[in-house]
């Protein structure tokens, strides 16, 4: 179980927190205003932030303080999005790890089919959404 039994639990319960000791979430984005929107978001549900602006600082971070969760942006300058999954899941501490791809479009909108991203937001979004996301994972995975 990737984010926990006591995650899901909380998620189950209906608590809007939900209050994960070592849950952490790495954003990967670069526009100001959807990464306020998912940080903001992340936080209120329980989660430990990290945000990041390009491909690298996130094999950076993520190799450094590997995260539960991972929202990332497709249209990064440095690396695609698929690419850059590809750098991630060679850490073996992110091979399970959920990923969901950051969009503004439906020309990017990834194919959750292939397994190379667990669900998707697109831009603008809402807390809401990103919270209904959140749960969906932890539910998933309980």
């Amino acid at each position: 179980m990737v984010l926990g039994a006591a995650m899901a639990e909380k998620v189950q319960g209906g608590s809007h927190e939900l209050k994960a000791a070592q849950a952490s979430a790495l954003v990967v984005e670069s526009d100001a205003n959807s990464s306020g929107v998912i940080c903001i978001s992340l936080k209120n549900l329980g989660f430990n932030v990290k945000l990041v602006a390009t491909g690298v600082e996130a094999v950076i971070a993520a190799r450094q303080d590997p995260p539960t969760l991972i929202f990332l942006s497709v249209q990064l300058g440095d690396v695609a999005g698929d690419e850059l999954v590809t750098w991630l899941r060679a850490n073996p501490s992110l091979t399970t790890v959920p990923i969901i791809a950051i969009h503004s479009s439906t020309e990017d909108e990834p194919d959750l089919r292939d397994g190379v991203f667990q669900a998707h937001l697109r831009m603008p979004t809402s807390a809401k959404k990103v919270d209904e996301i959140v749960r969906d994972i932890c539910l998933r995975d309980a």
